[in-house]
C-alpha cells in the first residue's frame, strides 16, 4: 500500500514526474489525444477517499499539478473531484467551484446506484433532477467559466436480480 502523506517537496516533486512523463508522451512519443489528467480516483490516496475528508490537501496536489503543466506549457485539463457516491458531490464539488475553479477544467463524478434496479423509472426522475442540479453549479462555477460536468464512471447493483429484466419487479 502506497504513503498517505507526503512532504510539500515531495508533492512539488511529484507533480514535476507527472508532467515530464506527460511531455515525453507528447512531444517524444507523438500522442495527442491526452485531454485531462486526474490526480486522483475517488478523492484517494493510499486509502479509497481518503481525501474528501482533506480538500485542501487535494487542492494542494492540484496547484502543484497546475504549475508543473503550465511550466511545460502542456494543454492538459485537471478534473476533479472525481468524487464517488452523491453524498460526496455536494461537499466536494461546492470546494472545487468555489476554491478550485481556476485550476480546474472540469468537473468529474462517479456514481453507482445501490438503492435502484436499472427498471425502476422512479430513479430517472431523480437522477435527471440531480444532474441538472450539479450541472448549472458548474455552469455558475465561481472565478472562472463555467465547467462541464463529466460522469465519468457510472453503474447499477447487480445482484439480487434488480437488472435482470425477466425477474425484476420493475
Amino acid at each position: 500500500m502506497g504513503k498517505q502523506h507526503f512532504s510539500d517537496e515531495e508533492r512539488q516533486v511529484y507533480a514535476e514526474k507527472i508532467a515530464e512523463k506527460l511531455d515525453y508522451l507528447i512531444n517524444e512519443k507523438d500522442v495527442k489525444q491526452i485531454r485531462y489528467y486526474c490526480y486522483s480516483n475517488e478523492l484517494s490516496c493510499a486509502n479509497h477517499g481518503v481525501l474528501k475528508t482533506n480538500l485542501p490537501l487535494f487542492h494542494k496536489y492540484h496547484e502543484y499539478l497546475f504549475r508543473a503543466f503550465q511550466n511545460r506549457e502542456l494543454n492538459i485539463g485537471l478534473l476533479a473531484p472525481d468524487a464517488t457516491t452523491v453524498e460526496w458531490w455536494e461537499k466536494t464539488i461546492d470546494y472545487t467551484t468555489k476554491e478550485m475553479a481556476t485550476i480546474t477544467e472540469d468537473i468529474s463524478l462517479h456514481l453507482y446506484v445501490t438503492s435502484h434496479a436499472i427498471y425502476d423509472l422512479d430513479f430517472y426522475e431523480w437522477f435527471t433532477a440531480k444532474c441538472r442540479e450539479y450541472v448549472m453549479k458548474c455552469i455558475r462555477c465561481n472565478g472562472a467559466a463555467g465547467k462541464r460536468l463529466l460522469l465519468t464512471e457510472f453503474g447499477f447493483k447487480t445482484d439480487d436480480g434488480l437488472n435482470n429484466p425477466e425477474t425484476s419487479s420493475y
